[in-house]
């Protein structure tokens, strides 16, 4: 009842979009004016960072706005990937990723370590064998080398070989985000990725999330500024974070302190502000349709 959700969809658009455009120049008075507007008791200062600061920190450039849905049912690796994928969609992204070759060669090497106890390499190569001039080992070299013909021989085999479309696997997660985040064209058209997962309490809960890959990944997280790139991630929950599923057992819980940030949403005039911002357009198909 904190405005959570709303919280989200603000910094969806702050990140997604430069502070200096018509629309995030509205947001920015309108914001301005809340703060201001916030009624505080005598002595009592408001504990926020002023509009001002906050548009200076988005002035030019814009972030990849990745939305993990609670909804889908999905354990946390999946969950992010899928929510990387689509907003990759979502943008139109024209170029292809390095993450897409990298993923390729990860999942042929998987293959033929466990060519004795798993088909898929042999079905593979059967499959790669109705595709005149190609071998194993040229297909491999062309991927190494970013060879777009390279990548739609190695799909078509892969669903011959699975009978399912080519996919990121879950396991490779901090790969897959740091091919994406080292990508020269990524880095022409964003400044870094932002992850923004509304009920994380709920999957923590739901049993999820791994706690150890949780750990893993935030480190990940916090290491991302220096060594490429800033992955950011932010989850919502509906009550203190160590009390969240087995995030409380004392192992678990001194690991992740230390990597995660827990920002208490106290209903010091954010809820003013927040419904200052936000306008639903309630005669919008979107509004009638997912919401009224």
């Amino acid at each position: 009842g904190t405005g959570k959700s709303h919280l989200l969809l603000m910094l969806a658009n702050y990140f997604a979009t430069p502070s200096d455009l018509p629309e995030m120049e509205k947001f920015f008075e309108s914001y301005a004016q809340s703060q201001a507007d916030v009624l505080l008791k005598p002595g009592e200062t408001l504990m926020e960072h002023t509009a001002a600061s906050l548009k200076a920190a988005r002035s030019s450039g814009r972030f990849l706005v990745a939305l993990c849905n609670f909804n889908w049912n999905l354990e946390f690796e999946g969950a992010v990937i899928r929510a990387v994928e689509e907003a990759l969609v979502r943008e139109e992204v024209t170029f292809q990723l390095d993450s897409h070759y990298m993923e390729a060669l990860r999942r042929l090497e998987d293959w033929k370590e466990r060519k004795a106890e798993a088909p898929f390499y042999s079905r593979f190569e059967a499959a790669l064998s109705n595709h005149p001039g190609w071998t194993l080992n040229g297909l491999v070299q062309d991927l190494k080398e970013r060879k777009e013909s390279a990548l739609d021989v190695f799909k078509s085999c892969f669903t011959e070989a699975t009978d399912n479309d080519f996919i990121y696997k879950k396991d490779n997660l901090q790969d897959i985000i740091k091919d994406i985040l080292t990508s020269a064209d990524f880095k022409t058209h964003f400044k870094g990725i932002v992850i923004l997962y509304d009920e994380l309490g709920y999957a923590l809960d739901d049993g999820l999330v791994n706690l150890s890959r949780l750990h893993g990944f935030a480190q990940f997280c916090a290491n991302s500024g220096m060594e490429h790139l800033p992955l950011i991630f932010i989850g919502t929950g509906h009550k203190a974070f160590r009390n969240h599923g087995q995030v409380g057992d004392a192992v678990h819980y001194s690991t992740l302190e230390a990597r995660v940030s827990e920002i208490a949403l106290q209903t010091q005039g954010m809820e003013d502000i927040i419904s200052a911002i936000v306008h639903p357009l309630k005669d919008k198909d979107g509004w009638k349709d997912e919401v009224a």
